[in-house]
This record gives structure tokens, sequence and C-alpha cells, in this order.
């Protein structure tokens, strides 16, 4: 992890430096404005997808499929409770991999009546997906949205006195956005080590200095906001 940080902060300060202080200071305006959006946006969109049944039918497909092709009996086996769901996973003979991870879908999921466990994998790894999308989907049209307003605003201000090109606050912006970008990124390989139960990933994240530092202040907070 400590070298992809030298590799983003090295990027983006050089970066800074050749475009100077107005178009750095913009771009990362943009992209503060752009994560910050999307995450209060995106819950509310994931919604309106939820409701309409969005990809539903295909991801159900694949979750049958794969249960099938794990064991016959799984897709169809009804529980009564997520500890009767667990304690039959435990006893079952699945391959270690497939078992973490359908245990990992299983135990924090809380449910009145008898439920199939495809209808508990395929609605825990379809509430997920959806909320990737729609984060996604948002972060894209509040982008490509203030993207054109930076250009104009940064062809305002050229020619004036406040435009002269600062290279040295250039680089010092291109670097705060190489930290914003780079924390992203911490964010992001922590949920899909998380989701696909990569201790690996999680290990390199606590293992780097800023990493885990990221991580233990905003990673867990935004990484459940996925999995809840």
């Amino acid at each position: 992890m400590n070298g992809l940080l030298v590799a983003v902060l090295a990027w983006y300060a050089v970066r800074g430096t050749f475009k100077g202080f107005v178009k750095s200071a913009f771009s990362l305006l943009c992209v503060i404005i752009t994560l910050f959006s999307s995450f209060m946006l995106a819950g509310e969109f994931a919604k309106v997808l939820l409701n309409v049944n969005f990809l539903e039918k295909p991801i159900g497909v694949v979750v049958e499929k794969t249960l099938n092709a794990l064991d016959e009996e799984l897709a169809n086996r009804e529980f009564s409770s997520t500890d009767e769901v667990l304690g039959f996973l435990d006893n079952k003979p699945l391959p270690l991999y497939a078992k973490s991870v359908l245990k990992n879908a299983c135990e924090n999921i809380f449910f009145d009546g008898k439920k199939t466990l495809f209808l508990l994998v395929k609605n825990y790894f379809y509430n997920i997906l959806i909320k990737i999308i729609s984060f996604l989907f948002i972060f894209a049209i509040i982008y490509l949205f203030l993207w054109p307003i930076q250009r104009f605003l940064i062809r305002r201000l050229r020619g004036t006195s406040f435009v002269v090109t600062n290279r040295v606050l250039g680089f010092l912006l291109g670097t705060v956005k190489g930290v914003v970008v780079y924390g992203t990124i911490v964010i992001l390989l922590a949920g899909i080590g998380k989701f696909v139960l990569s201790d690996f990933i999680l290990q390199k994240i606590q293992q780097g200095g800023l990493s885990s530092i990221i991580y233990d202040k905003f990673g867990e907070k935004f990484v459940s906001w996925f999995v809840v």
C-alpha cells in the first residue's frame, strides 16, 4: 500500500505542478463535491432501483446456479432463523471459501418465517451490487455536470492576475488531491476485501501507514454502508 501511495501522490503532484493553482483547485473541489454528493444521494437512488427490481432476475439466476453447483440441496433449503442457517452451513461439507462467503452473507440477516438460502444470499448480494451501481452512476452524473462548469470558470479566470501559474501551489493541491484519491481507493479495496473475504487485502491496508489511518477513521463506516 505504501508503494501505491507513492505512485498516486507522485502522479497527482506532477499533474498539479503542470496544471497550476487554479486548475488544481477546481479539480480538487470537483472531486470532493462529487465524492461527498455520491455518498449522500446514492442511497436514495439505490432505493429506486430496488423498488423496480433492477437487475434482480439476472443476479438471481447467477446465485441459483452457483448454489446448485455447490450442492443441489442449498438453493431450496428453508430456514426459520439465522442461527439455523449458520448451523447448517457449519455442518455442510462445502469448499472453505464458499462456506465463508455464504456465512458472511447470512450472519447479519434477521428474518421472520421460513426463507430459502437462495433468497437470503440473493438479497444480500443484490443489495450490495445495487448500492455499488447507484454510487458509480451518481458519481458519473455529478462529475459530468461539474466538469463543464469547472472548465468554464477556468477559462473566465484565464488572463487575470489571479491566474498567474503558481507551480508550488499547484504541486501542493495536486498532492492533496492525490491523498483524497488514495483514500477513496483504500476504502474501495477494503470493501472488496470484506466482500470477498480477502484477509490479504485487509492486512495490506493495515500494514500501510496512511492507509491504516484512513481505514480506521473512515473505512468501517463507508464499507458498512454497502453491506447493511
